[in-house]
């Protein structure tokens, strides 16, 4: 398209003989080359590998690169097949660590901002989205071994919020059982870190009577413990 419109252009200020040539150039050059859309000589006839069905493709062609006839035998042709790669325990082992230190979501939730508020306010120290013993990133941290979790109702799956446990979707399922094998991972732990765990509904409307005192008294206690 765009030499054609090349030549359009440049024909305006070419003399008769000089456009008579390229005429007859363009003439012989199509005798030896295959127009890519008229001509069927620069076709290969091949053979599907699902129905073994027999069709032609332009060599230029990179349509499921030749070996079905259609997107039908392509689809039907990995219907039922693993999609996944295989990797050796080395590599997985790699991906696992590279994933733990990726911070999801990306920005704290308002609920995480408003607990991280309060306890600036208490002056107790804090990390976020710490790596507990290589399995599990927390929302916050607090020296030596207190473990925060803050659970929004909807994606969590609240018990409260959520009585019909029926009625949950796709994401809220996964989550919770995510979240039983995470307490479950620290239970073998047998006690080495205390893990608290807050509601959406609780640090909404329970914040100072339920949430901060709860936290305070965790962090009390350790300090007890520590002597």
């Amino acid at each position: 398209m765009l030499h054609n419109n090349i030549m359009t252009a440049l024909s305006n200020h070419l003399s008769e003989i000089t456009k008579e040539k390229i005429r007859l150039r363009r003439k012989e050059w199509f005798k030896t080359h295959q127009h890519p859309t008229k001509g069927s000589d620069s076709r290969k006839l091949k053979t599907c590998q699902f129905c073994k069905k027999e069709f032609k493709r332009y060599t230029y062609s990179k349509i499921n690169v030749g070996k079905f006839c259609s997107q039908k035998c392509h689809y039907e042709s990995v219907k039922g097949k693993p999609t996944h790669i295989k990797f050796n325990i080395d590599i997985k082992k790699k991906i696992r660590d590279a994933r733990l230190k990726q911070v999801f979501p990306f920005k704290d939730t308002s609920i995480e901002v408003k607990l991280q508020e309060g306890l600036k306010k208490l002056n107790i120290p804090f990390e976020t989205h710490k790596i507990i013993e290589g399995f599990v990133q927390c929302d916050i941290f607090i020296e030596p071994s207190i473990v925060i979790f803050v659970d929004g109702c909807y994606f969590h799956g609240c018990q409260v919020c959520y009585l019909n446990r029926t009625k949950l979707d796709a994401t809220q399922n996964k989550n919770v059982i995510r979240d039983a094998l995470v307490n479950q991972f620290f239970n073998n732990l047998n006690g080495k870190y205390k893990v608290l765990r807050f509601w959406e509904h609780d640090i909404l409307n329970n914040f100072e009577s339920n949430v901060l005192d709860e936290i305070i008294f965790a962090v009390n206690k350790n300090e007890k413990c520590s002597f």
